[in-house]
């Protein structure tokens, strides 16, 4: 009898150190590796928009460029037979703002990227000059050059469309900014904020043949 049960415990005793060993092991830790780096857009700076004056460090937007904006198509001409309204400028959509409200426009004129920074000084020595602020804005439509010039926002559906980033050398911007005119199409609408301030819901944006 004792031998018998000698043998049983003999036999758990294999059976719990065989199936002991066939558990998979715990796989060691490791210490976290920073993600790749993925952005391998090719960058320009002739991209850059609104680029200050001066030499830059390398990691300012000014030296080391933008990546390609989406670009503006030319408006293709109307179907025959088909009658489509005159573009009108930016100040006479600006005067006719209350009427227009939540219709479709069609507006001529040029684009603009504009942006406000962060106000902190930044280091400069005698060498290129640091870019420690942050910029951010959006691309508007504009009658003119001038200091007096009328704009209009633009955003919709894809507003981040019309976003610009940056720093103190220059902006880049997630549209292009033709040199010549362009005629955008979209809803007018008045901000969300309220007061005078309105925006259009772009459908399409196309530069003028």
């Amino acid at each position: 009898m004792k031998s018998r049960l000698s043998f049983a415990l003999s036999g758990l005793l294999a059976a719990f150190v065989t199936t002991a060993h066939a558990q998979p092991r715990p796989a060691p830790r490791r210490s976290p590796t920073a993600a790749p780096n993925t952005d391998a857009s090719p960058r320009s700076r002739d991209h850059v928009v609104q680029r200050a004056v001066g030499a830059w460090q390398p990691a300012c937007v000014a030296t080391r460029g933008c990546a390609a904006p989406r670009d503006v198509p030319v408006c293709a001409a109307p179907p025959p037979n088909v009658r489509v309204m005159s573009p009108s400028s930016v100040s006479e959509l600006m005067d006719q703002r209350a009427r227009l409200e939540g219709q479709v426009v069609r507006v001529r004129g040029r684009l603009t990227g504009h942006g406000g920074c962060t106000e902190r000084a930044c280091a400069n020595d005698a060498g290129p000059r640091a870019c420690c602020n942050a910029c951010s804005g959006a691309v508007a439509l504009t009658d003119g050059a001038g200091p007096s010039s009328r704009q209009i926002a633009l955003g919709g559906a894809d507003a981040e469309a019309f976003a610009c980033r940056g720093d103190d050398s220059g902006l880049c911007c997630d549209t292009a900014i033709p040199n010549g005119e362009v005629v955008v199409t979209g809803t007018l609408r008045r901000e969300s904020s309220g007061g005078e301030s309105y925006r259009i819901e772009v459908q399409v944006v196309c530069r003028d043949p």
